[in-house]
């Protein structure tokens, strides 16, 4: 037996959901007519059916087919829409009684909700009245949840204003509202007046066109964006962030961008925090170079920045390092002031080079290093004894090649002393300038490879953290040969531990322990 749906003194109203193959939408619809059966519901509940996507629509439970959604411009200009079905209207439900005028509405104005199930309406007043673009909205005390949006609010038993989202203090939130207009009003009584209404598939197509052109007013929407997931297509053409609030008038925004996203971040502005940040590494391509780009949580671009032409310090009159992709996004408090810092790495898009970039949120470059090989991991953290955070890093490293492998490293940086470029510091600069700063790195360590023929080790994963139990964290390299070594805050090791992969391919093979860099580098030997 279905529940009653209209409480004394109240209006008539339904539970609607529109499902989807992987997402569902729900709401409140109010029951305009019977013949046909007609609700008004508010606008996101029609996107899906907008779109095609959705494959049932079900009113207090039950499915109800042949959906149309009626060109009302005054109502989606309050993001308020009309869906009218076919099927004969539910048998406990009745139409509503709608006010011949328009309900003034002002501060301290004593104010209901209606609810789907039949308990009392909920009480409260109205706090606030604000004038938006050619719109009003209004801000009341009634708590609200999920589900709620499309509720009716009635003034002396009159609907008033429909329930479009909430205002969240300290995880309550309370009902906003659009006050029903002159014109919705007017709108609302046609539809009451039609027993039959038939679109053909242009004014489908008319009605998207009227509700992007009618803006109306934003509610709090710019502000009540609440970051639940990113998502970035195989192609990396846009990135999609959803809306951790259900009751919005924008349940997600896209952008695109001048290249194909290569990486992408979610992020806390404060450690700890909740994300409100969203961080984007784009390719290089058809000569347009990479970017990082961080945006706040409603998609607009706050900065970003591209490594300039001309720049790199290994460029050479017979070759220049230009054209440069983002190939790690890492976010840290490195200085312990309760703010995050973001740490990235260009790399070039075919060659060596690569620097490594440190910026605060607002985009202020910090501090900046550059290494001739890739930089492959970034881990930070607080290692041993020190109450720093320490950047760890891997990276191979042309410059010390003394054969046809490129020699895998191991080194580390304390918090924002990140500067100079990678050993050996003997390459001219950009602009010819000599005798470039050396790197501040703390130790720097060259991983040596037992067979090179068969397995070039590579360090694919660093984590710091107590892997002994002693209450002090210790830095885990993983190397892609089934080496695990366990190094101190000093770069010292501390054991090494050896997984199937290893024990396989260099059986009986003890392993070797990593070499300082400048005993490598004076060294005749090749990596072995």
């Amino acid at each position: 037996m279905l529940r009653k749906t209209k409480p004394d003194n109240g209006l008539s109203v339904a539970h609607v959901t529109i499902q989807a193959t992987d997402y569902q939408d729900s709401g409140v619809g109010i029951v305009v007519a019977l013949r046909p059966f007609t609700l008004l519901v508010p606008s996101h509940l029609i996107e899906l059916v907008e779109q095609g996507q959705s494959h049932e629509i079900l009113i207090n439970g039950i499915p109800y087919e042949g959906a149309k959604i009626l060109p009302t411009p005054a109502l989606q200009r309050d993001y308020l829409s009309i869906l009218q079905f076919r099927k004969k209207r539910l048998r406990n439900l009745t139409s509503a009684h709608l006010p011949r005028r328009s309900v003034q509405l002002s501060p301290g104005q004593a104010i209901s909700l209606q609810r789907l199930a039949s308990e009392s309406n909920t009480a409260g007043k109205v706090v606030d009245v604000r004038e938006q673009g050619d719109g009003t909205s209004i801000i009341t005390d009634i708590e609200v949840a999920t589900g709620d949006s499309g509720s009716p609010l009635l003034v002396s038993g009159q609907v008033a204003a429909v329930c479009q989202g909430m205002i969240r203090h300290e995880g309550i939130g309370t009902a906003v509202a659009v006050p029903l207009s002159h014109d919705g009003l007017l709108e609302l009584r046609k539809q009451r007046q039609r027993y039959r209404i038939s679109l053909i598939s242009s004014l489908i197509a008319a009605l998207l066109a009227v509700i992007l052109a009618f803006g109306g007013f934003a509610l709090y929407s710019s502000n009540s964006f609440t970051l639940a997931t990113i998502e970035i297509p195989e192609d990396g053409s846009m990135v999609i962030a959803r809306n951790a609030q259900t009751l919005t008038f924008q349940p997600s925004w896209s952008r695109s961008f001048n290249t194909p996203i290569r990486r992408s971040l979610m992020f806390s502005s404060h450690d700890g925090g909740t994300p409100d940040r969203i961080a984007i590494g784009t390719a290089y391509k058809d000569g347009i170079d990479g970017a990082i780009s961080v945006l706040d949580a409603n998609g607009s671009i706050a900065w970003s920045y591209s490594v300039p032409d001309g720049e790199c310090i290994y460029s050479a009159p017979e070759f220049i390092y230009d054209g440069y992709l983002v190939d790690v996004i890492h976010i840290a408090d490195l200085n312990e002031d309760g703010f995050n810092e973001l740490l990235v790495l260009f790399v070039h898009n075919h060659d060596e080079p690569c620097k490594f970039v440190i910026f605060d949120l607002s985009g202020e470059m910090l501090t900046e290093y550059w290494h001739p090989g890739y930089i492959r991991t970034i881990a930070t953290g607080k290692v041993g004894e020190s109450d720093e955070v320490m950047v760890v890093v891997s990276a191979s490293n042309n410059a010390i090649k003394t054969d046809w492998w490129n020699p895998q490293t191991l080194f580390a940086f304390r918090g924002l002393d990140i500067a100079g470029q990678g050993p050996p510091c003997d390459h001219i600069g950009a602009g010819g300038q000599t005798n470039l700063s050396a790197g501040t790195e703390l130790w720097y360590q060259v991983i040596v490879n037992i067979d090179p023929d068969l397995v070039r080790a590579k360090c694919y994963e660093i984590d710091i953290r107590d892997f002994d139990g002693d209450g002090v964290n210790e830095i885990q390299a993983a190397l892609t040969d089934g080496r695990f070594y366990y190094l101190d805050e000093n770069g010292a090791q501390i054991h090494v531990k050896l997984g199937d992969r290893y024990h396989r391919d260099f059986p009986d093979v003890d392993p070797p322990p990593l070499v300082d860099l400048w005993e490598y580098h004076t060294s005749d030997e090749t990596d072995k």
